[in-house]
């Protein structure tokens, strides 16, 4: 004999919204720029900041000290998402800093990087590669989200100056200095736990199985990092006693932290079943993220 039940899954989170867009630099760091995930093109990030040796080791002024700054490969990830003002040293996002998208492009580059080194039978070990995330099976982005790039920094040469005092002939008879570029994207919660690809599942238990017996549950997917991302599942109603989720948890390291990640959930036997008392069951299994508050 079976006990048929159906298990629907229901889905709790909310929106966590940050109030700022760009986190204040440290200044032992002077090129590590914060920027907030979903962060608008067009937004100014900052300065560049560079010392000139000639000048007491002092911040450089592009105006008067004569540096124009270009973006290195500016047409190839992930510099292509970004713009700078090469007279001002301003950078702005070129585009809207997804960091769920354009992080996950990135990793699939590196990735393909990676198999290509690998092939050639290179030992890249001493090489530190840029923007290495850990994805999980579904895709998930774990680790810390940062895209790193080059700026040239040429030092012009006023070779004549002209009587107006306006128009001048620059040439560039120097080797430019470059500059790494450090971006990090701060990621909120803007996303929520989803069940896919069915928020409805049926199972067919004999009611011979013994108590303690699992049947694994598919996980709910949430893109966010670990911080947002799924905290726990709770099973409904809360009075059953036939049933309770086992999870399994393993812990992982983001941003210096020890963070518990689910990667298992099955419902667990807890009493004998007996098909003549109770022949089917509808159970609900919720999935919270991160936040306190919760929306259906």
């Amino acid at each position: 004999m079976q006990v048929d039940f159906i298990l629907k899954f229901f889905i709790y989170t909310s929106l966590l919204l940050n109030i700022y867009i760009i986190k204040s630099i440290p200044i032992n760091e002077p090129n590590v720029f914060y920027v907030n995930d979903d962060t608008n093109e067009g937004q100014r990030i900052g300065r560049i900041t560079h010392f000139n040796n000639n000048n007491n080791n002092q911040p450089i002024n592009f105006k008067t000290d004569h540096f124009k700054a270009v973006i290195v490969r500016g047409n190839r990830p992930p510099a292509i998402y970004f713009r700078l003002d090469e007279n001002t040293g301003d950078l702005y996002t070129r585009t809207i800093i997804d960091r769920e998208v354009l992080c996950l492009k990135q990793y699939q580059i590196n990735k393909n990087l990676n198999n290509i080194q690998t092939n050639l039978n290179i030992d890249y070990s001493q090489m530190n590669y840029q923007y290495r995330s850990i994805l999980s099976s579904n895709s998930k982005i774990i680790n810390q989200c940062k895209f790193t790039f080059q700026i040239a920094l040429h030092r012009i040469f006023v070779s004549q100056q002209l009587k107006n005092d306006h128009t001048m002939e620059l040439n560039y008879p120097y080797l430019p200095e470059f500059i790494d570029i450090h971006i990090i994207i701060i990621d909120r919660n803007d996303h929520i736990p989803t069940f896919q690809p069915h928020s409805m599942i049926n199972l067919s238990i004999p009611e011979s199985v013994p108590i303690g017996t699992r049947i694994q549950l598919p996980l709910a997917y949430d893109p966010d990092s670990p911080e947002f991302s799924i905290q726990r599942y709770e099973l409904y109603p809360i009075t059953i006693t036939d049933f309770t989720l086992y999870i399994e948890t393993k812990d992982i390291l983001y941003n210096t932290n020890i963070i518990q990640e689910i990667t298992g959930l099955y419902l667990e036997v807890k009493t004998i079943l007996d098909r003549e008392l109770c022949d089917h069951y509808i159970l609900e299994v919720k999935a919270y993220d991160s936040s306190s508050i919760t929306n259906t």
